[in-house]
């Protein structure tokens, strides 16, 4: 972990020293030497910061298979701010919208095992791509797929599931509740002759966007501007909610937005 033995520890002043913030670091480093199958002992830092790797939107793993085995006591795994929904030897544990497997074992511990793309809303799952019913994902075009997928990341945490191809497969992003896809432009094809795609034109001129319900719009704001967002405007009151706008590297406005008390939707 960054700051112990022979690493490099930045200052406070352009490091913030929280636990989403080293999750994020460990595992852009775990994600940049290509290891995607480990064992995590939580111990110590090692709890918090492994929690978050594996049950946040952190989390760059492909699939359930490469995580190994997670081991700790379920009174640890409370102390982590993790909330069980059945206390029974095989429990589910939901954390930022991911779905978390967890066995019990002879000595008291439990193994984890996080079932990726996959969102419950009410009683019914959806799933990226969809074993039955339907599931929605917004498409944007982009002009360089490696940077759209670096900035969701990096900005908003999301948790990059593909990064497409050069035979023209797109990239499939996991953004909190929803999917976004991304990939480059291109003239007609057969299935929509008369429909060119291209990045904005005139960035100026809006059709549709993106909006993110925030429950601190002002903590959002600092946190995605630290991360290297562009504001348009700092957050302002209007139609009953306080909002603000980002421009991503495309020039497309994301709209964030936190609702005035007692407004029910919004």
């Amino acid at each position: 972990m960054q700051g112990f033995g022979q690493s490099d520890a930045p200052p406070p002043s352009s490091y913030v020293y929280i636990f989403d913030n080293l999750a994020r670091t460990i595992n852009g480093l775990l994600v940049q030497v290509k290891i995607d199958k480990y064992t995590c002992y939580l111990h110590d830092y090692g709890g918090p910061v492994g929690f978050r790797i594996v049950a946040s939107c952190y989390c760059t793993l492909p699939a359930r298979k490469n995580i190994r085995s997670m081991h700790y006591s379920a009174s640890r795994c409370r102390n982590f701010g993790l909330r069980f929904l059945a206390a029974s030897r095989i429990s589910l544990l939901e954390h930022n919208t991911k779905r978390i497997l967890i066995t019990a074992t002879e000595r008291c511990h439990i193994q984890i095992g996080v079932i990726m793309n996959q969102l419950q809303v009410g009683h019914k799952s959806y799933e990226m791509p969809p074993q039955e019913g339907i599931t929605i994902a917004h498409f944007i075009v982009v002009a360089d797929i490696e940077r759209s997928a670096r900035f969701y990341e990096k900005v908003f945490g999301a948790r990059i599931l593909s990064r497409g191809d050069s035979k023209g497969a797109p990239g499939y992003l996991q953004i909190a509740n929803t999917w976004l896809i991304v990939n480059v432009g291109g003239g007609p094809t057969p299935d929509k002759p008369m429909v060119t795609l291209s990045v904005p034109a005139d960035p100026d001129r809006v059709s549709s966007f993106m909006n993110i319900r925030v429950a601190d719009i002002q903590a959002c704001y600092e946190l995605w501007r630290s991360r290297g967002a562009e504001f348009i405007t700092k957050p302002k009151p209007k139609y009953g909610e306080t909002r603000c706008y980002i421009r991503d590297p495309d020039g497309y406005i994301i709209e964030v937005g936190q609702s005035n008390p007692g407004v029910t939707y919004g």
